[in-house]
């Protein structure tokens, strides 16, 4: 599959020009569809799992990360993880991250 763009302009003369942009979409579906495949495995594992950025944020979370810790996935996504541990570990999270990057 390919992307075609087309448009026209005027020039400073006023004459139409055209112009155009084709882009080969076979790397994109195929990392579209390795998303996809990856989140499936995620949501529904039946082990508790959780995805974040580099910065602890929740981008994705499991069904049986959910259930064992109460909460929803609105709740959880898109807050840092640390939600999810224990007081003694929680306030350190941020630290052990930062030295990761």
């Amino acid at each position: 599959p390919v992307s075609l763009m087309l448009a026209e302009t005027l020039d400073i003369n006023g004459n139409r020009k055209f112009w155009g942009n084709i882009a080969d979409k076979r790397e994109d579906l195929a990392i579209e569809k390795q998303r996809k495949i990856n989140e499936t495995l995620v949501l529904k594992s039946m082990q508790p799992l959780v995805m974040i950025t580099r910065e602890g944020i929740v981008r994705m979370v499991s069904d049986s990360l959910c259930d064992l810790f109460g909460y929803t996935k609105d709740e959880v996504m898109g807050s840092n993880v640390k939600m999810l541990m224990p007081p003694s570990v929680r306030d350190k999270h941020d630290e052990y991250l930062a030295n990761y990057k």
